[in-house]
């Protein structure tokens, strides 16, 4: 026994949802959904409440074509579509006078200072104790700041960064923009204006309604639907888009056909197993082999994996 609900129907629940959620007078400030039939609800609530939406994916069915139920698994990480920033600044510079002085200020400000000398030691505390917002200074010994904004975004690291840069010229600020960093600001400089531009930076992603997803080199813009491999932008169809945010929101899982049919066709109860290897030749013809890369995997028997980058 099947039972099949119409996709206007499904609409129409959930909007009835929200008006329940509403009347109830209940408060609240963020939506997190479940990746599991939830992705739907979640975003129709979002849109409506025109609050952020967190999506955490989870896994429990196994075997071939997903159908005999498992352990519960859940993602280590949520997908935020609004960031929501803290107090946490990461402080990266070997000039240990500037480092102090510039973490006694922000702790003034309210402010919880973090401090790195080095490049391995900013990718380390990123990677064990994620900060909110890191300060960055480009001259570092070892890898440079411009490689430290670039393994941070290669890793699907979003973190808003504020780039230190000692010479004013456009090279320099187009580098640190192009590596990843939200900002930059020219040495020497105030506290007053750094801390200008580090609440412009918060007030800037704060109140951003869309998300960037990364995998290694590839990111996802989830509000434009744009889609890039490095600095080449890659044109997708709108169900292209979805199968590749599904997997992106997964990345590092292996996830089924079955799984990919729920969750990307869920709307086509007449769709076939045979339209998942389709549209995901497509999407591999697309995003990597121009590229030369390899990071949509087929499992055989199993289903596909896109990989994440690592630090």
């Amino acid at each position: 026994m099947s039972l099949h609900v119409s996709w206007d129907r499904y609409n129409t629940l959930i909007e009835r949802l929200a008006l329940v959620v509403h009347e109830s007078g209940y408060e609240f400030d963020q939506i997190i959904c479940i990746a599991r039939g939830g992705l739907r609800v979640g975003d129709v609530l979002s849109r409506i409440y025109e609050i952020p939406l967190a999506i955490l994916s989870t896994h429990s069915y196994a075997a071939e074509g997903g159908t005999i139920r498992g352990e519960l698994v859940i993602a280590d990480h949520m997908t935020m579509t609004a960031p929501r920033l803290g107090d946490r600044i990461l402080l990266v510079d070997d000039d240990a006078l500037l480092r102090r002085s510039l973490a006694f200020n922000l702790e003034q400000a309210g402010y919880t200072a973090q401090t790195a000398q080095s490049a391995e030691d900013a990718l380390s505390i990123a990677r064990l104790n994620p900060p909110d917002l890191v300060v960055l200074d480009v001259m570092l010994p070892g890898l440079n700041g411009f490689l430290v904004a670039r393994r941070l975004r290669e890793a699907g690291n979003t973190v808003p960064i504020l780039m230190l840069t000692a010479v004013d010229g456009e090279l320099d600020q187009a580098d640190a923009l192009n590596d990843g960093a939200d900002d930059y600001l020219t040495k020497p400089f105030s506290f007053d204006l750094l801390l200008a531009r580090l609440r412009a930076i918060i007030r800037r992603a704060s109140g951003h309604s869309s998300s960037v997803v990364s995998c290694g080199n590839l990111s996802l813009n989830v509000a434009t639907h744009r889609v890039w491999r490095g600095n080449t932008e890659i044109e997708l169809t709108a169900k292209e888009f979805t199968l590749l945010h599904y997997l992106a929101s997964r990345r590092g899982a292996l996830v089924s056909k079955t799984e990919l049919l729920r969750h990307v066709w869920e709307e086509d109860s007449e769709i076939s197993m045979n339209a998942v290897e389709v549209y995901v030749g497509y999407l591999r013809k697309k995003i990597d082999l121009p590229f030369g890369e390899s990071s949509l995997e087929t499992v055989r028997g199993r289903g596909y994996r896109l990989a994440g980058g690592e630090l």
